[in-house]
């Protein structure tokens, strides 16, 4: 329990540091959430195509998934 507590707050720092980063970059409070929203988006895309073509979690397909998280972004 505890370490699904030390897991959440974790989490909850690194998406605000990365908020923090692309607020600076981008200039704006509002691009980021949106940049922040799609890449969810993005992961959920992929298990559904993997899900439908009925292929496992592999390397590759997770090394695809960090390149479409840079595309998403840009």
């Amino acid at each position: 329990m505890a370490l699904r507590s030390a897991v959440r707050k974790t989490a909850f720092v690194i998406g605000g540091l990365i908020f923090l980063v692309l607020a600076i970059c981008l200039n704006s409070l509002f691009s980021p959430i949106l940049v922040m929203i799609a890449i969810p988006c993005g992961f959920i895309g992929v298990t559904l195509a993997l899900y439908t073509h009925d292929m496992d979690w592999e390397i590759m397909a997770v090394v695809g998934m960090f390149g479409l998280t840079g595309v998403v972004v840009n």
